[in-house]
């Protein structure tokens, strides 16, 4: 558990995201079927990939449920999904000549999920 707000934390997580893959990466990822296959292969073997993240942020999440940071009848795993796949979403379709602002989708997307 973080020492700022949940959404606070969250939203740094999300801000971490779209600098931890060059957008040639992602592009070539996409866009070759060998680089793709590669990709699919170091995932295979363990490398930390958006469900390993999307079962730290439901940990993270149910942990804050707990100490009652956030209610308890949200649905932590619901709320992950939602906030990594719209991360990786941005991440896959990002046009490095028209960023994205990231932090702003996720701010938008966690004043949804983390009602007050």
């Amino acid at each position: 558990m973080g020492r700022a707000t949940v959404a606070e934390n969250l939203q740094e997580v999300v801000g971490a995201l779209p600098d931890s893959l060059p957008p040639a990466v992602v592009g070539l990822a996409m866009t070759r079927p060998a680089a793709a296959s590669h990709t699919r292969e170091g995932l295979q073997s363990g490398v930390p990939a958006f469900d390993a993240i999307q079962q730290h942020v439901t940990a993270y999440l149910q942990a804050e449920q707990h100490v009652g940071r956030i209610p308890a009848g949200s649905d932590a795993a619901t709320i992950a999904l939602a906030l990594v796949g719209t991360t990786h979403h941005l991440l896959m379709t990002r046009d490095p000549a028209q960023p994205t602002d990231t932090a702003a989708t996720a701010q938008r997307l966690l004043a949804v999920l983390l009602p007050c």
